[in-house]
C-alpha cells in the first residue's frame, strides 16, 4: 500500500498505521501513568525522547492530576478514549484510523479532540 501526501509517495510499513478502537483495549489493572510509561519503555527505539515528560502529554488531553494515577478499570470511556490519542501523540503514525473516536465526548472535549488531531497532522506532515 502506498501513502500519497501531495506529490509525495512511499510505501506503507505496519508500523506507519495506527487504529482507535470505539471500544478501548486497556489494561485496566495499571494506572493511566504506569501505562504510558509502560509504552514508553516498550516503543523507546520509536518515540524517541517525546515521552520524557509524561505529565505534559496527559496535560494536552487535559486528564486531571488526580486522575493520572487511577486504575485505568475506574476511567470512563471517554477518559480511555483519550489514553488511546495520548499513544498517538507519541507514536505520531502517518495514518490513524479513527472508530467512532468522539462518540464517548462531550461537545466541548469532542472540538479539542478535533483540534488536537488537526494539530497532530500539521505535525506528522
Amino acid at each position: 500500500m502506498k501513502l500519497v501526501n501531495g506529490s509525495k509517495s512511499r510505501d506503507l510499513k505496519m508500523g506507519d498505521v495506527g487504529y482507535v478502537y470505539s471500544l478501548p483495549l486497556l489494561p485496566e489493572f495499571l494506572t493511566g501513568y504506569e501505562f504510558v510509561r509502560f509504552f514508553i519503555d516498550v516503543n523507546v527505539d520509536v518515540i524517541e525522547g517525546r515521552g520524557n515528560n509524561i505529565d505534559a502529554l496527559f496535560d494536552m488531553m487535559h486528564i486531571a492530576q488526580d486522575d493520572r494515577h487511577k486504575l485505568i478499570k475506574h476511567y470512563s470511556h471517554g477518559m480511555k478514549n483519550k489514553v488511546q490519542m495520548l499513544l498517538f501523540l507519541l507514536i505520531k503514525p502517518a495514518v490513524i484510523l479513527l472508530d467512532e473516536p468522539l462518540t464517548s465526548f462531550d461537545v466541548i472535549v469532542a472540538s479539542e479532540m478535533k483540534q488536537l488531531l488537526r494539530d497532530l497532522k500539521k505535525i506528522i506532515s
